[in-house]
């Protein structure tokens, strides 16, 4: 008996994915070329569950958060908004991020969003150009951010080598620092 082979079609842009510069930015690095340390390392979760369908996410929403958010940070934005993915309104009614929020983000030279939506902003063109210009990775879709007991996490979202590509699934979890050991998400 021979081994298993299981053939697989989807978009680069299934499930939980990331979005690379060549996404929206003409000679934007693509996926094969990213610096992996983007992806993996210390993250910050921030709970922004009080948010509600449509709700704009701000600068004013993070001013507590503002020592945390500087050059090279990994930013989790909880809102849990995964709990409505196969419902219409998942691609339509997520909170999303204001139009300002990209510019203070990319001023603060972060290495990495992720969200729970599936996108950033349902007129996404604007928030992607500025995030991803500034060398920002976008990881979208995310899940289960509020399994998480802690706000500071070890994050691994890691794109499959895809040459020339603008976009990949990835496997993302965290893991929390714990007396006993490590616990993943």
């Amino acid at each position: 008996m021979g081994g298993q082979v299981t053939q697989i079609m989807m978009s680069s842009h299934a499930g939980t994915y990331l979005d690379a510069p060549a996404h929206f930015i003409k000679g934007g690095e693509t996926v094969g070329r990213l610096e992996l340390d983007k992806f993996v390392g210390l993250a910050h979760v921030i709970d922004l569950s009080h948010k509600k369908p449509r709700e704009e996410i701000t600068p004013a929403d993070l001013k507590d958060y503002q020592r945390k958010i500087r050059k090279g940070s990994r930013i989790l934005l909880r809102t849990d908004w995964y709990k409505m993915a196969g419902h219409k309104s998942f691609f339509t009614d997520f909170p999303r991020v204001s139009l300002e929020l990209p510019e203070w983000l990319a001023a603060r030279r972060i290495a990495l969003l992720g969200l729970e939506s599936p996108s950033t902003n349902p007129d996404f063109k604007p928030t992607h150009k500025v995030l991803l210009g500034s060398g920002v990775i976008l990881v979208e879709a995310l899940v289960y951010l509020d399994k998480l007991k802690q706000d500071k996490v070890f994050f691994v979202a890691v794109p499959l080598k895809i040459r020339n590509g603008h976009g990949s699934p990835v496997r993302a979890f965290a893991i929390e620092k714990s007396t006993g050991g490590s616990r993943r998400k």
